[in-house]
């Protein structure tokens, strides 16, 4: 009996190894009657591209990486960043049946990168949930909406609406490493230079920190810090594969727990 108990424990911690006991999709979700409707849908869907009865679901995935289960909690591991991008069922199709690597490959990870980052301990985990609201593709078009959305409860959401309005010609004509590297040009550095800052210095740039007097160069960093827009951001709501050429279209949505999602299920990768 005691040996059996010894067993039993063993294949629990075993199994949880396997499956990853990160929430909300723990490894005894796993058996198909503790899943709901729409999870069952999603992991045929990945697993299986079998698509059928995801008509009239918003769909959004993402891929979250961390070194710590507590990383897995929202939809990214960065606490300074307030939107994040996300991909749709056209997306997930175009993922479906690929192993991990893949997966990274078709969402613009570079393979020395990816090496680099499991190396150092960081784990990869896909994302599926449903929303009730409509995404919005990843344009500068939809940024005043998503400032709208992602800064609505912040004191200074007057002033990042105005600057969006303002710059938004200019952000348009200069997306991609090309444009970036036009605006770069009145800035003190390199936007990536700058973002290792951190909060708190004069140079890192915050919602908090606009004012509307803020130039091109300190608006155009406060999205790279906080929205994380960066050079890889092409404006043409597609995603950049690592070999330069678009790839999945992708959509704005604000950082949100994802538990907070209610059919949303994490996928080791």
């Amino acid at each position: 009996m005691q040996r059996l108990s010894t067993l039993l424990i063993f294949l629990v911690f075993t199994l949880g190894s396997v499956f990853s006991w990160s929430h909300p999709l723990c490894f005894y979700s796993f058996y198909h009657s503790s899943l709901t409707s729409n999870q069952k849908k999603m992991l045929s869907a990945y697993r299986e591209r079998k698509f059928s009865g995801l008509e009239d679901v918003t769909l959004m995935g993402r891929v979250l990486r961390g070194t710590h289960s507590s990383h897995f909690r929202t939809l990214t591991d960065d606490t300074t960043r307030n939107a994040v991008f996300v991909f749709d069922k056209e997306g997930l199709m175009k993922i479906a049946g690929k192993d991990g690597n893949q997966v990274l490959d078709s969402l613009g990870y570079e393979a020395d990168y990816v090496r680099d980052l499991k190396a150092s301990g960081t784990k990869f985990k896909l994302f599926l949930g449903t929303q009730s609201k409509e995404l919005l593709p990843a344009t500068y078009e939809n940024l005043e909406a998503t400032i709208a959305q992602t800064y609505a409860n912040h004191p200074n959401l007057s002033t990042l609406l105005y600057l969006t309005q303002k710059y938004q010609y200019d952000l348009s004509a200069n997306s991609g490493r090309d444009g970036i590297k036009r605006i770069e040009a009145a800035a003190p550095a390199s936007f990536s230079q700058l973002y290792k800052l951190k909060p708190g210095h004069s140079l890192y740039m915050t919602a908090s920190s606009m004012t509307i007097s803020s130039t091109l160069w300190q608006f155009r960093a406060f999205l790279y810090n906080e929205l994380r827009i960066t050079e890889m951001h092409t404006n043409n709501g597609k995603t950049l594969n690592s070999d330069n050429t678009p790839g999945i279209p992708e959509f704005f949505a604000p950082d949100a727990p994802v538990d907070s999602f209610s059919d949303a299920i994490l996928i080791d990768l």
